[in-house]
C-alpha cells in the first residue's frame, strides 16, 4: 500500500544509479540456463500454508533455490492478500498497515551449483529510514552487486547466499532484510527501521556450471626436421624383388640393370688379383713381336741387296 510520495519525488529526491560492477569473472565456467523463471522455480517449492509464528521452511524439490519460503495467502493484485505474481518473473509482497492484517515476507536460499541474478526494488511511500540505511549500508563496488540505485539492488547469488524480507517484522524466521552475494554479507537490517512498503524480487537469469569439454588443446604445428630422400636401391627392371650393385668398375662392360657383366671393355681383361678390369698386357707382347718380325725382314732385304751387289760387280770384272 502506498502512501504519500512514489518512488520517484520523496522528500525531493530521484533514483540515483551508481556504476554497474564487472561480475564476468564470477560467471567465468558458467553457462545460463534458459527456460527458467520465478514463478517455475517457486512451483518446486511446496507452499506449507504455515501461520504466523510458525518458522518451517519452505524447502524445494530442485531448481536454483534450496529454500522458497512466502509467507501468507496467494493474492492476485497489491493488497490483496500478502503476495501476488506481478508477472511470471517478479513476485510482489503486499504492504498492510494496522489490524490483523500482515504484510507479507519471504525467504529465499540458492542452492549449491546455480549462480542467479536477482533484482530487489523497494517503494519508498513507507520509512525513509529503511531507504537511507539501504543506501549507505553497500555500494557497487561490492563483489556480486552487478547495480544499485537508490530504491532497488542487482546482486550475483551464488549457493548459500540468501534474501530475506519482512515488510512489517511479522512472520517468524524470517529477518527484516538481508542479503548477501558472493558469500558475502551486504546488509543485515535489524532493530529500527522495518521496510514499510511493497517490495518486487526479480528473477533475471539462471547460471549453471558449463559441462561442455571442448578440445582446448594447442594443434602441434612444429614439423619434423628436413631429412634427404634416400636414394632407393637399383631393381630390376621386371620389377623383381632381389637387389642389385651398380657395377663400379669403369673398364667393365655393364647389363641393362646396371650391374657389372663378365667381359671386360675391348683392351682390358679381368685380373684376379684386384678384382677389376685391367688393361690387357697381350697387346704390348704382340707389339714387341711385330717389332722383332720387321727388323728381321729389314735385315734380310739389306742381304739380298749386297748380293746382288757382288755379283753384278763381278761380271763387270
Amino acid at each position: 500500500m502506498m502512501f504519500g510520495h512514489n518512488s520517484f519525488d520523496y522528500a525531493g529526491l530521484t533514483p540515483i544509479k551508481v556504476f554497474n560492477s564487472d561480475v564476468s569473472a564470477l560467471l567465468s565456467g558458467w553457462v545460463e540456463e534458459s527456460g527458467w523463471t520465478l514463478k517455475t522455480a517457486q512451483s518446486w517449492c511446496p507452499d506449507i500454508q504455515a501461520g504466523g509464528n510458525a518458522s518451517t521452511a519452505e524447502k524445494c524439490q530442485q531448481g536454483p533455490f534450496d529454500e522458497f519460503t512466502i509467507r501468507g495467502n496467494q493474492g492476485y493484485s497489491m493488497d490483496d492478500n500478502r503476495w501476488w505474481w506481478v508477472d511470471n518473473d517478479t513476485l510482489g509482497l503486499s504492504n498492510h498497515d494496522g489490524g490483523d492484517d500482515r504484510s507479507g515476507g519471504c525467504k529465499i536460499i540458492v542452492r549449491d551449483g546455480y549462480q542467479v541474478e536477482l533484482k530487489i526494488r523497494f517503494e519508498t511511500a513507507g520509512s525513509y529510514d529503511f531507504i537511507d540505511n539501504f543506501r549507505d549500508a553497500f555500494t557497487d563496488n561490492r563483489l556480486g552487486v552487478i547495480s544499485k540505485n537508490s530504491d532497488s539492488v542487482t546482486v550475483l547469488m551464488k549457493g548459500g547466499d540468501q534474501l530475506s524480507v519482512d515488510i512489517d517484522q511479522d512472520w517468524e524466521g524470517i529477518a527484516r532484510f538481508y542479503l548477501s552475494a558472493q558469500g558475502n554479507e551486504l546488509m543485515y537490517q535489524t532493530g529500527c527501521c522495518a521496510i514499510d512498503d511493497e517490495v518486487y524480487i526479480t528473477l533475471n537469469k539462471v547460471y549453471v556450471p558449463d559441462t561442455s569439454t571442448p578440445n582446448t588443446q594447442t594443434p602441434n604445428t612444429t614439423l619434423p626436421p628436413a631429412t634427404p630422400p634416400a636414394t632407393p636401391p637399383a631393381t630390376p627392371p621386371n620389377g623383381g624383388g632381389s637387389t642389385v650393385t651398380a657395377c663400379d668398375d669403369p673398364n667393365r662392360q655393364t647389363k641393362t640393370d646396371g650391374s657389372c657383366d663378365e667381359s671386360c671393355n675391348t683392351g682390358y681383361e679381368f685380373s684376379t688379383t684386384t678384382g677389376k678390369c685391367v688393361e690387357s698386357s697381350s697387346d704390348d707382347e704382340d707389339e714387341d713381336e711385330d717389332e722383332d718380325e720387321e727388323g728381321e725382314t729389314n735385315w734380310a732385304m739389306w742381304g739380298m741387296g749386297a748380293l746382288v751387289a757382288g755379283v753384278v760387280i763381278y761380271s763387270v770384272m
